[in-house]
């Protein structure tokens, strides 16, 4: 995305994340952790699962 976001801009941009190297598990538990909005969370989801697949966002 860094290479991207370069090449459109014209100079150079860097794209990071403290969440690259975590699972979502570890990224849920973090949230969680933080005391963010549960209700919030739940209104998630993961187009990674099958079941999901048939979500209009998916894809």
């Amino acid at each position: 995305m860094s290479d991207v976001l370069t090449e459109f801009a014209g100079r150079p941009i860097r794209v990071d994340s403290p969440f690259w190297d975590k699972t979502k598990t570890e990224i849920v538990a973090w949230y969680l952790a933080a005391g963010l909005p549960v209700d919030a969370l739940l209104q998630t989801f993961s187009c990674a699962t099958p079941a999901r697949a048939i979500v209009k966002t998916c894809g």
